[in-house]
């Protein structure tokens, strides 16, 4: 079974810094967009790359100024396996799937408040919510260091496989991962609940 420890929602990481007043003059930097897709798998994590095709299509045409060629970016989707999407709510399916977090500053307001809807999105008001406060934020620093907020802890292999204490670690770590997992689904599964107890008041009232 496919298992992931994050969702990426590669669109916002790479328009990062993009306002309606710097429009005209923020330049997508490829290059730098690489180097935030090899942050998380350089710390040791299995994650989905969602990219929407919008933003794509926006950088194709031209729309979007790039440093570095459209090309660049196509390798990109290739080499950290992109997975193109339509809407945010596919996203927030993954979420609930593989009860993993979302790495985006992305508020999701629209999609919380209920003024954004799409007849595919099976995903309820209090699953938004809930979605939005398990989401990973990141930045780059003053010094152009990419991380993020909370940093993640490092789950690269740096352990020695002749160590007992090594391979002791190794378990801790797994199994607060684990608890932690444990720990989203449970909220989740509240949120859930939540927004079928009020489908079914509305249900009644109807009645």
């Amino acid at each position: 079974m496919t298992e992931y420890d994050l969702v990426i929602d590669g669109s916002n990481v790479l328009l990062f810094g993009l306002t309606e007043r710097n429009q005209d003059t923020f330049e997508v930097e490829l290059m730098e967009f690489r180097k935030k897709m090899e942050y998380f798998r350089k710390m040791g994590y299995r994650f989905l790359f969602c990219f929407d095709r919008s933003t794509l299509d926006k950088i194709e045409k031209g729309k979007y100024k790039t440093k570095g060629e459209v090309e660049d970016l196509r390798e990109i989707f290739d080499d950290f396996g992109a997975y193109f999407i339509q809407s945010d709510y596919e996203m927030a399916h993954f979420a609930l799937e593989y009860s993993c977090p979302i790495v985006t500053n992305d508020q999701f307001r629209k999609w919380r408040d209920g003024s954004e809807k799409n007849k595919r999105s099976k995903v309820s008001i209090e699953e938004w919510n809930a979605i939005h406060e398990q989401s990973i934020g990141h930045k780059t620093d003053k010094n152009g260091y990419f991380t993020t907020l909370p940093p993640l802890q490092n789950r690269a292999p740096l352990f020695d496989d002749n160590s007992r204490a090594d391979h002791l670690a190794i378990e801790v770590l797994e199994l607060k991962s684990e608890n932690e997992k444990l720990r989203r689904q449970k909220e989740l599964q509240i949120a859930t609940i939540a927004s079928l107890r009020n489908m079914l008041k509305v249900a009644v009232k109807e009645d």
